[in-house]
């Protein structure tokens, strides 16, 4: 119980009958205003400025990545051009050229991404020039049957994955550039012959590069599927208790009752569970108190339930708990727990007396037409515990005001 005295302590402290507030770390209050001053239509919304700094953070990040591929895509793709363009008498300042190509290029388009207000744009652009190089080089090597299949082809698989569709579509047009103008400076030539030292130059980019891409692209894809769990188990969640908010908690319980309904065996209950006076306790020590509640009972719910017991928060102050292949008797007897260490653990939160709850539970029954039939029967026994004098659990009767929601 220490731990619940010591959330206490942080919420509220009473004293001579009144409350006063203490701490509240967890919650944070918005306040919205108008204001007639002139500069305040002037003021920058920090939210852009946020979303423009990660926007251009995660194009460096892009940049970064295409620097590793870039730099050993140049380095494997020159070993086969050095080769080929040897073969066809290439002259001192085509050396030149081939190396700031494959060592220098990497670097100084990065720079010129990490340097941009918009590196995913200016990436972009390195990627062309990297497709109108190689088109340069193809016309270079005098189109050199392998040398110059391997090198087209890896250029394509790059700006595929990197742009998709259009970058493909520019990227084969950035090739046709390239060598159109080398073509026009150095001549075209085509050579069928196709030594064997060009064919081996050309395995390192053939069978190593493919390798790499594939390799950053499972970890591209490992990373966006985790982050689209992490997004659907938020969008799961409710806001102030982390338990699943009530359109998850019905997809559970429908998920239940069709399998019930498919086997016509197995056992199954339900609980809606209430914290009495609560309209009241919000009343009179304010919206901040009647959180600090539903805080409470959302982590007893979670620490004295089973793991496989599914809790959510159905609405306001009511609470929903699915007990999968536990009878009602059953569930009673762990609510009758819940409720114990809720009234422990908000002992002293209200004045007048303790918090207390109430729960209405309901049994599976192959009669039931569907899932909402099923929540109106512990609706309808929450509704006998608050009637019949609160602080107390209900199982419901199926056999009593229930001919609405029952097959005959």
């Amino acid at each position: 119980m220490r731990v619940w005295k010591r959330s206490r302590a942080g919420i509220m402290r009473g004293s001579a009958g009144c409350m006063q507030q203490v701490k509240a770390p967890s919650v944070i209050v918005h306040r919205t205003f108008t204001s007639n001053r002139p500069d305040v239509g002037d003021m920058t919304d920090p939210s852009s400025e946020q979303i423009t700094r990660s926007q251009a953070q995660k194009g460096r990040d892009f940049s970064r990545r295409v620097l590793g591929l870039r730099s050993l895509g140049c380095a494997l793709s020159a070993i086969a051009v050095f080769t080929a363009i040897r073969h066809a008498g290439a002259s001192h300042f085509g050396y030149g050229i081939w190396a700031l190509n494959a060592f220098l290029w990497p670097a100084f388009a990065h720079a010129i991404a990490m340097s941009s207000a918009d590196p995913v744009s200016a990436e972009r652009r390195n990627l062309l020039c990297d497709s109108a190089f190689g088109g340069g080089w193809v016309v270079a090597m005098h189109v050199s049957g392998v040398p110059s299949a391997v090198l087209v082809s890896v250029l394509l698989m790059h700006n595929a994955s990197a742009g998709g569709y259009r970058l493909l579509r520019d990227g084969i047009l950035a090739m046709l550039v390239g060598g159109i103008l080398t073509g026009t400076v150095l001549g075209f030539t085509i050579r069928t012959d196709i030594p064997f030292s060009e064919l081996v130059a050309s395995l390192p980019l053939l069978l190593i590069y493919p390798t790499l891409v594939g390799l950053t692209s499972y970890r591209l894809a490992k990373r966006l599927s985790k982050s689209e769990r992490a997004l659907r188990r938020i969008s799961d969640q409710d806001d102030l208790t982390s338990l699943l908010n009530r359109r998850s908690w019905m997809r559970a319980l429908t998920s239940c009752f069709a399998e019930k309904r498919l086997g016509r065996t197995g056992t199954a209950s339900i609980a809606l569970i209430d914290i009495d006076g609560f309209k009241e306790i919000n009343d009179l020590h304010g919206h901040l108190q009647g959180d600090s509640l539903i805080r409470i009972l959302s982590d007893v719910l979670a620490t004295e339930l089973g793991s496989h017991d599914v809790s959510g928060r159905y609405g306001g102050d009511e609470f929903c708990v699915l007990f999968d292949g536990q009878s009602a008797e059953k569930a009673r007897r762990k609510l009758e727990k819940v409720c114990a260490v809720f009234s422990n653990a908000t002992e002293g939160l209200d004045s007048v007396r303790a918090v207390t709850l109430s729960a209405g539970v309901a049994n599976y029954t192959v009669n039931l037409v569907s899932p909402t039939a099923w929540l109106a029967m512990a609706d309808h026994a929450l509704y006998t515990a608050k009637r019949s004098g609160k602080d107390r659990i209900v199982i419901a009767d199926i056999d009593v005001g229930f001919d609405g929601v029952l097959l005959r």
